[in-house]
């Protein structure tokens, strides 16, 4: 089999956002105790089940344990910051975090402010811009 590493999940996630997704919900049914690991081979498994063309003479296990491998058992994949790294270097809404959906609704809310002054204002100081300077 032929090992691919982040560059290959990266595009496989990129392609078919849908199966992305899937694979964590798979992951989080057989994680019941949360604690962000399971075993190389469940993850090899669910991401073959979610990607099996992609994965056909493949395999990521080399992979998953050089950069998520536990230290004490290398056997258990961290799959919580793998799924973190991964999402990171995907260009969707997805990866963003809620404080940048708020600065980003405040800025928002902030040009529509100004956009709806009253044309007075701009009258009676004829050296007033937009952004209020």
């Amino acid at each position: 089999m032929t090992q691919v590493g982040e560059d290959f999940v990266v595009s496989m996630a990129s392609a078919k956002k849908l199966n992305w997704v899937g694979i964590w919900k798979s992951v989080k049914k057989i994680d019941k105790d949360s604690n962000g690991y399971v075993t190389l081979e469940e993850l090899d498994e669910i991401f073959r089940e979610w990607f099996p063309i992609e994965l056909d003479k493949k395999t990521l296990n080399r992979y998953f344990r050089s950069k998520y491998g536990s230290i004490q058992n290398r056997n258990l994949i961290n799959y919580k910051q793998l799924k973190l790294d991964i999402q990171g270097k995907l260009p969707n809404l997805e990866t963003t975090n809620s404080s940048q959906l708020q600065f980003s609704e405040s800025k928002l809310t902030s040009i529509h402010n100004r956009s709806t002054l009253d044309e007075s204002v701009f009258a009676k100081s004829p050296g007033l811009r937009i952004d209020g300077t």
